[in-house]
């Protein structure tokens, strides 16, 4: 399922998707995501969280071992994965197996650079987005930004 950042407060009041990948170039609206995601899956018991940063040597096995693997600490988790670069043809068969094996006690977040066109065609992008939410995050233009202070504004109640 494809949202937008003004639409995530609604979605994060509905039960949690397991799968979030959330992409784009505009900072504070990524980061404001991203932690929104963590805040309603903490909320909703997830206590453990674990980071990996996936460059181009990232070890895809080692990720699919920390899912399947239990915690001695929680029994749900949230594992936010960075994405530096394109996801490589093992990186993407990697998700695909990871997509086969979702379950519920486990909140993947994904976040990187805006995608492009190729990328989100990919068969690994697709089955996660399938499970999931993808929230693309865009720069905000001249027209879109008195409505964004706005609302940001009556969120902070200022």
């Amino acid at each position: 399922m494809k949202i937008y950042h003004n639409q995530l407060a609604n979605s994060l009041t509905q039960p949690l998707p397991t799968v979030w990948l959330i992409c784009g170039d505009e900072p504070w609206q990524k980061n404001d995501a991203i932690k929104q995601v963590q805040f309603a899956a903490q909320q909703q018991g997830f206590a453990e969280r674990l980071t990996f940063t996936a460059d181009d040597k990232f070890n895809w096995q080692e990720l699919l071992d920390e899912y399947m693997a239990m915690s001695l600490f929680a029994s749900q988790r949230i594992i936010e994965i960075e994405l530096l670069n394109k996801v490589s043809d093992a990186g993407g068969k990697a998700l695909l197996t990871l997509v086969e094996q979702l379950h519920q006690d486990v909140v993947l977040i994904f976040h990187g650079a805006k995608l492009d066109a190729a990328t989100t065609n990919k068969k690994w992008f697709k089955s996660l987005s399938a499970q999931g939410v993808y929230l693309p995050v865009y720069d905000l233009d001249a027209k879109a930004l008195k409505q964004w202070l706005n609302r940001q504004a009556r969120h902070y109640q200022l």
